[in-house]
């Protein structure tokens, strides 16, 4: 990297610098930031900036822009040019600038901490516009060339960050590809066998491009793109993962700016090759109902016609490149999905007039009628009838395997056919084809024995009357019944058009025509797991967690002791004193976890160690601060619990000397267990006096007499101690 030259007194300067912002050590260690800025090329010359004069040009556009010019940091982390502890707007603006390998080591929300250093991102678009076109504009061309590269898409707060499933805010990208690289994957075959490997590793990949894609992590996605997982996945995960990527669209969760990067020139060139796929239409088409706006009544041929939201969807995919298949697939899964109201005719308007191949002549009408004879689709005649206004082709496809339709279904179905003049490329086969199935279903049907033969006539679809003759000839000799004999359930039915369609409308399996974003997550984590660095990571942040859960019951303790203390009944004293207690064992173990979690940091070396550190001492601070608090709870349970004994003793003394009138031994039992008593009562009222009064070394004391007391009275009473 080019050396900065800057007066020998740049670090006082910069202390004294009312330009100049301190870096957040807890966000970002200067460690890992100048390990980042080391990495920087010296051909990272993207806009004028001389080594002479750092300031005078990008570093001072920052400055009148955003109040920034200087980046103070911990002073003397190495040797090089930031050992003074001054890190220059223009360096931050040129790492920002790199490729996206030279910043891997940052987390997202690290690295848009740097960008927010040096430009908010709610002004990213205006100086990205051509009207920042001037050559002195400096900020505006450098605010360009980060849109090229996508990086001032990053959005850590699109999805839930440091979440259970999410390790984005822990692991930054050089640790995600250290999980996919091929060196890893070998260890993960031959060393460990619990490393996850295979399809665990495809599924955690897919769980990485969409966590990437959630916060416009374009250095993620980016890095993915180049990794040697992506080549490995199948058509089926490629179809799955651009489905889970449409869903996002559809939900928000992810902004159309970073589908056009991750799909466009800009954006990695492995997913040029995935912006043929019909996918993302089938995705948006079947979800086009959920997003009708409330009230949203659109006009189109079906029901409410295409909402708004899906329209502009379509339009959008369909200009990213994404369009229909030639084998027809596309237009097959969405006549399905409109013959079973699962989304509107309108669908089939827009991929006709997008030029979507409809696929073999007469296969979109068998489609729309049903594959399934025993489920019809509920809209199968108005499909079938909206695909002959569009001028979906008729085909012989669309006769084919009519034994699975009922009797009504096949009348309404061939009548229509007849009447619009669907081609029939072999009558007789047709014609023979209805003679067997009458025979099949004369007891099923209810009809009249030749009633699909009779449907064919009608609708001009059957062979001349000699033809038809012949077929009825041929029936007598045939003996139609050896084809059914046994189970006609078990009959082997032609397939001539049944099973291609199947096969085709099928064909997005395991994940269908419908995203199945959700079944990875938590995938990626579950393999960083085995990353030392994560699970170090993992523990500083737990450690930081256990903290302030610390703090947290410490307040309860003081809030619940106060309500003790300032109680009118014995009742509400116990009551609260027991609130008390429960929140000082919370707060006792809560700051053990943290030190548990901090040594679980220190081994696996963490950057961030420092801050377990930290948070386990404040932890520790937090606790001691309470003691005596929780101690003097602790002891007004102990004590209720040794009143509560010391009654009982009493009682019970009390009760067998009543029973045994004539028993001196008895009375002086009784006698006893009273003098004990008054000696507990006494130590306790001591208790009562001393543990509100934070006194409890007292109040320890007067309890151990009780306790001592009462076990002498148990044993007078011959009671439980």
């Amino acid at each position: 990297m080019v050396a900065e030259s800057a007066p020998a007194s740049a670090a006082a300067a910069a202390e004294a610098d009312a330009d100049s912002m301190t870096l957040d050590e807890q966000l970002l260690p200067t460690i890992l930031l100048v390990k980042a800025l080391k990495g920087v090329t010296l051909g990272a010359e993207v806009f004028n900036c001389s080594a002479e004069q750092p300031c005078q040009h990008l570093c001072k556009a920052t400055l009148d822009k955003y109040g920034t010019r200087t980046v103070k940091i911990t002073p003397g982390v190495d040797d090089s040019e930031f050992a003074n502890g001054v890190v220059f707007a223009h360096s931050i603006w040129r790492l920002l600038m790199e490729e996206p390998r030279v910043r891997a080591g940052l987390t997202i929300r690290q690295r848009t901490l740097l960008r927010d250093m040096v430009i908010p991102a709610d002004v990213v678009k205006a100086l990205a516009s051509p009207e920042n076109t001037a050559p002195e504009s400096v900020v505006g061309e450098a605010a360009r060339v980060l849109d090229r590269r996508g990086v001032l898409l990053w959005a850590p707060g699109a999805a839930p960050l440091n979440s259970d499933l999410d390790p984005s805010d822990l692991a930054p990208p050089a640790w995600v590809m250290g999980c996919f690289d091929e060196e890893s994957e070998r260890q993960a075959q031959e060393s460990n066998l619990l490393a996850p490997k295979g399809e665990e590793l495809l599924s955690a990949f897919r769980d990485a491009m969409l966590a990437a894609a959630r916060h416009s992590d374009t250095d993620a996605l980016e890095l993915l793109g180049e990794s040697a997982t992506v080549w490995k996945l199948s058509d089926a995960d490629k179809d799955i993962l651009l489905a889970d990527l449409t869903q996002l669209l559809i939900q928000g969760a992810i902004s159309r700016d970073l589908a056009g990067w991750l799909f466009g020139p800009e954006g990695p060139a492995v997913f040029d090759g995935w912006r043929y796929s019909d996918v993302p239409l089938i995705v948006a088409g079947h979800a086009e109902r959920s997003m009708l706006a409330p009230g949203e009544q659109a006009e189109g041929s079906g029901g409410t016609g295409l909402a708004q939201a899906a329209l502009s969807l379509l339009d959008f995919l369909h200009g990213l490149g994404f369009k229909g298949a030639d084998n027809g697939r596309t237009l097959l899964i969405a006549v399905r999905a409109a013959a079973f109201g699962v989304c509107d005719l309108a669908l089939l308007d827009w991929l006709v007039n997008h030029k979507c191949p409809t696929g073999p002549a007469g296969m979109a009408y068998a489609c729309a009628i049903g594959t399934d004879k025993d489920v019809r689709p509920p809209h199968a005649m108005a499909v079938v009838a909206h695909l002959t206004k569009l001028g979906v082709p008729m085909g012989s496809l669309a006769l084919e395997d009519l034994w699975r339709l009922p009797a009504e279904s096949y009348k309404e179905y061939v009548d229509y056919l007849g009447k619009h003049g669907c081609p029939a490329d072999d009558r007789n086969k047709l014609y023979h084809a209805a003679t067997v199935e009458d025979y099949a279903f004369k007891n099923e049907q209810n009809m009249d024995k030749d009633f699909r033969k009779d449907v064919l006539i009608a609708a001009n679809l059957a062979p001349d009357f000699n033809n038809r003759a012949a077929e009825h000839l041929k029936r007598k000799f045939e003996k139609l019944e050896k084809l059914f004999k046994g189970d006609k359930s078990a009959t082997v039915w032609p397939q001539v058009v049944v099973k291609p369609l199947t096969d085709l409308i099928t064909s997005l399996s395991p994940g269908g025509p419908y995203s199945v974003i959700g079944s990875c997550r938590g995938s990626l984590r579950h393999v960083l797991e085995f990353e030392p660095d994560f699970i170090a990571a993992r523990a500083v942040d737990t450690a930081v967690e256990e903290s302030a859960a610390t703090i947290a019951a410490s307040k309860v303790l003081i809030d619940d002791w106060a309500a003790h203390c300032g109680a009118k009944s014995d009742d509400v004293r116990l009551t609260a004193a027991r609130s008390a207690a429960a929140a000082w064992v919370q707060t006792q173990e809560k700051a053990a976890a943290a030190w548990d979690a901090w040594y679980v940091a220190k081994d696996g070396g963490a950057v961030f160690v420092a801050r377990a550190m930290e948070a386990a001492k404040a932890a520790t601070a937090t606790k001691e601060s309470v003691e005596r608090i929780g101690t003097a709870a602790t002891l007004e349970i102990a004590a209720a619990e040794v009143s509560e004994k010391t009654k009982a003793a009493v009682k019970k003394a009390t009760l067998e000397a009543a029973a045994q009138a004539s028993s001196r031994a008895a009375q002086v039992a009784v006698n006893k267990a009273n003098a004990y008593a008054a000696r507990v009562n006494t130590a306790l009222a001591v208790v009562a006096i001393k543990s509100p009064a934070g006194e409890v070394e007292q109040a320890d004391a007067a309890l151990r007499v009780a306790i001592e007391a009462t076990a002498q009275c148990c044993q007078v009473a011959g009671a439980a101690a």
